[in-house]
């Protein structure tokens, strides 16, 4: 019999706040999670969840503690994120733990491929980007170079990824641009990364995709793109520029 007696949208609503407020044991949660709460197969899907995460944090920690073991550093170097997670993927399909199509069709392909960078990628490969470094230190005063440059990787940010696109794109260009404006470098570096990471919640970038990505109704998943696009994304790019412009001309 279940612990309480309540239909199951309720059931899922305010199971956590029964369990607190009635001091119930980890016996009586896991009781009442097994009757109403979690089937077998959502029990299977959290189990390879587990298990994946155990794959990809054996190792670091290992390393971490036994650093001079030159089998697990080894090791550690080879586990690729993407392909661990490929492989748990297959083992759900194959165990049919959820719909194929309808697990596939609710994957945000357009997303998905925004997070590539390919078109950050492409205006790198094309010198844009350092001619937009040069004309920034030739043609905007000093003060302003640290907000153009946090304006530069939030744009860059908005669609790719700010630790595999962004930076690697323009962490190169400071040292020259900070020797041609007198600036701190130290500054540049941090005005590059917090811009960067400014846009990071963008529908289009990396941590707005997993977000857009939680969302399994089409109609909150629309509300949810508007209000990160013309709310969340201009704030934090906006409050980001004014603080980075604050603490250059305090350094």
């Amino acid at each position: 019999m279940p612990l309480i007696e309540i239909d199951g949208e309720t059931y899922r609503k305010h199971l956590a706040k029964y369990a607190y407020n009635h001091n119930w044991t980890s016996s009586q949660i896991t009781e009442a999670f097994n009757d109403g709460l979690v089937d077998k197969k959502q029990r299977q899907t959290f189990t390879l969840m587990i298990l994946m995460m155990i794959v990809l944090l054996a190792f670091p920690i290992l390393k971490s503690i036994m650093s001079s073991n030159k089998t697990i550093a080894m090791l550690n170097s080879k586990i690729d994120v993407g392909l661990v997670g490929i492989i748990f993927a297959v083992i759900a399909l194959l165990m049919k733990l959820a719909p194929q199509k309808e697990a596939i069709a609710r994957i945000p392909w357009n997303t998905i491929i925004m997070i590539a960078g390919m078109l950050i990628a492409v205006a790198v490969k094309a010198g844009t980007i350092n001619e937009l470094s040069s004309w920034i230190g030739s043609n905007v005063s000093v003060a302003l170079v640290p907000i153009a440059f946090s304006f530069v990787a939030a744009f860059m940010s908005f669609f790719s990824s700010t630790t595999g696109v962004v930076t690697p794109a323009l962490f190169p260009l400071i040292p020259a641009l900070a020797a041609s404006t007198g600036l701190s470098a130290e500054a540049l570096f941090a005005a590059t990364v917090l811009g960067s990471q400014s846009s990071a919640i963008s529908p289009f970038s990396s941590g707005g995709s997993l977000i857009m990505a939680s969302c399994g109704k089409e109609d909150e998943r629309v509300s949810l793109f508007n209000r990160l696009m013309f709310l969340a994304v201009p704030t934090s790019v906006i409050l980001c520029a004014g603080f980075n412009y604050i603490v250059t001309t305090m350094l």
